[in-house]
């Protein structure tokens, strides 16, 4: 390998070095906020939902919801500050898991369905999962409550 292209490389792994703190904080804004509407919404009209879940088939509907909303909404707090965010990650993936399974027509791969062609974040548990898949490799960047405080605690440990 030539020196030049050594030298490109570093400069490319610095940048994207330099990138990933300010993309980890988008991402947790966007999808903690959306986490937050999802289940702010849920709360909102527990009995509509709850019939919906029922038509879905889940045994429990109510209890369903209350899980469901209560993952979303604090689930989503907890993206947006950057506290807990890989476990926060864990049970919103599950959560979302759930959802393409239980609702396989919100749940379309690529967007395709009955041959029509929606849009990629039509997808909701997809795209949600996706978000907090990434959060969970990545956790939540050098911009959270995570990093403060394991900065505090241990600098081995972030």
């Amino acid at each position: 390998m030539h020196h030049s292209e050594t030298k490109r490389r570093n400069y490319l792994a610095k940048f994207s070095a330099l990138l990933q703190t300010p993309a980890l904080l988008l991402i947790r804004i966007i999808w903690g906020v959306l986490f937050i509407l999802e289940g702010w919404h849920k709360f909102a009209d527990i009995s509509g939902t709850a019939s919906f879940f029922q038509e879905l088939g889940f045994t429990y509907p109510t209890l369903m919801v209350l899980l469901t909303a209560s993952v979303e909404l604090l689930g989503g707090i907890l993206l947006l500050v950057g506290f807990f965010t890989r476990i926060a990650a864990i049970f919103l993936i599950i959560t979302m898991i759930i959802a393409a399974i239980m609702a396989p027509s919100h749940a379309h791969f690529l967007g395709y369905s009955s041959g029509q062609t929606e849009t990629f974040l039509a997808q909701i548990p997809l795209t949600f999962a996706y978000a907090c898949f990434v959060t969970f490799l990545f956790g939540a960047g050098k911009w959270s409550l995570d990093h403060r405080i394991t900065k505090k605690i241990s600098p081995y440990f972030h």
